[in-house]
């Protein structure tokens, strides 16, 4: 236990050093932000009796590290080695109560907002509350964007809704292939904490795929982020 504490402090030590007297830049996007990224990867480890290996979603038996990194130039905050069958939303509000607080000491000197970015795996409002409480403890923009993960979303239905309705403006990409963007409010709650978010949605349809085959029926493809960037974004 005292080796995983001493390994948080060597680098939030290194990450807050300063050099020529300037603390480093870890890279912003055009934004404004600093970019927190986290996910997870796959480790082979087949053939092997390690402890909790376990069969990843890469189909290969192995462990399934979450990674964090900060800014645009790939700074390394935490890399946690977790078991291979564990999700990837499982247990990583712990994981957020480190890296955030992290984050935010590290570029203290520039104090500008932090961009918490994340794919569909981590669309979990136990995650993006806890996100929100460690902005209010730390005093600091932390925005977030989440992919949304649809689950059993009846995207048929709602396709049909966006052609129904005469306001909905459709981008044209290709011959046989359009989008339409809208967003909605959406609350999220977890235990006692309760935010509000903003969603957005880009619903595709292809008459004809990219090989230039027409289709017999529509395909319809719906994507969402979930995110607490100002609205002029």
């Amino acid at each position: 236990a005292n080796w995983f504490d001493l390994a948080s402090e060597l680098n939030t030590a290194l990450l807050s050093s300063r050099i020529n007297g300037q603390p480093i830049d870890f890279g912003q996007l055009p934004c404004g932000y600093t970019p927190l990224d986290i996910d997870t990867f796959a480790m082979d480890n087949s053939a092997t009796r390690k402890e909790l290996v376990g069969r990843t979603y890469a189909g290969v038996d192995g462990y399934c590290p979450l990674a964090s990194y900060l800014g645009t130039q790939g700074y390394c905050l935490e890399l946690a080695l977790r078991p291979g069958t564990q999700h990837s939303a499982s247990e990583t509000e712990y994981n957020i109560e480190r890296i955030v607080p992290l984050a935010a000491q590290v570029t203290r000197a520039s104090l500008l907002p932090l961009l918490f970015r994340a794919d569909a795996g981590f669309d979990s409002a136990k995650l993006l509350c806890a996100i929100a409480q460690q902005a209010q403890a730390l005093q600091r923009e932390v925005a977030f964007i989440v992919k949304w993960n649809p689950r059993s979303t009846p995207v048929e239905t709602i396709a049909q809704e966006r052609l129904a309705d005469t306001a909905t403006v459709w981008s044209v990409l290709r011959q046989g292939k359009r989008q339409c963007c809208w967003s909605e409010t959406v609350q999220l709650k977890h235990d006692k904490t309760a935010i509000n978010v903003r969603r957005v949605y880009r619903l595709t349809e292809r008459t004809i795929d990219k090989r230039g085959q027409a289709m017999l029926l529509p395909e319809y493809v719906l994507e969402g982020w979930s995110t607490s960037l100002p609205e002029r974004f």
